[in-house]
């Protein structure tokens, strides 16, 4: 976010500047130019919003999506669905069976209607529930098996969730606020 905070304070820093050389015999050339930094002011402030509303955990995707699966650990198999799904490892949410411990060496194998991918992990995390013992287990993927292809496909190939088609719109101002409003909002939290 760094470029974008200069080229915002140089845009400020030339609103100022124009204003404070403002002559009237330059009018045309001043309002030209003002109009210009705005413009261009206003772009940088929502590329910075863009890039502040991201999540900084270096994965290309994150897909929360429930997806059947099987885990296999010590000879004992456990039916349960994944909860995330990145590309280097997979959250499982288990509603029975003990819980497998960090380090445990598992086969994991992740259906999604007629496909199976099978890889191998080891359990990187755990995080019980309150009440009952139902648990999600994090699982780092360690061993795709030859499947790497296959499981990427399952992680890429789904329905997109941002808009697929543009609508024009004339909330300019409307949309600065937004994103304003939406940062304090999640910055009292």
């Amino acid at each position: 976010m760094v470029p974008f905070l200069v080229l915002i304070a140089l845009s400020a820093a030339g609103i100022v500047r124009i204003l404070a050389v403002f002559e009237p015999m330059q009018t045309v050339s001043y309002l030209i130019l003002l109009f210009w930094i705005v413009r261009n002011l206003y772009f940088l402030m929502m590329a910075l919003f863009l890039a502040d509303g991201r999540d900084d955990d270096g994965e290309a995707v994150r897909v929360t999506d429930a997806e059947p699966v099987t885990v296999r650990a010590d000879g004992i198999t456990y039916v349960g669905v994944t909860t995330l799904l990145t590309e280097h490892n997979l959250t499982v949410f288990l509603d029975e069976g003990q819980s497998l411990g960090l380090g445990k060496a598992v086969e994991v194998t992740v259906w999604r209607g007629d496909e199976e991918v099978m890889v191998r992990g080891v359990v990187t995390g755990i995080r019980e529930a309150r009440t009952s013992e139902a648990r999600t287990q994090t699982v780092e993927i360690l061993d795709f098996g030859g499947a790497q292809e296959e499981y990427w496909q399952l992680l890429y190939d789904r329905i997109p969730t941002l808009p697929q088609s543009l609508q024009r719109d004339f909330g300019v101002l409307s949309h600065l606020w937004q994103n304003i409003a939406h940062r304090v909002a999640r910055t009292r939290k």
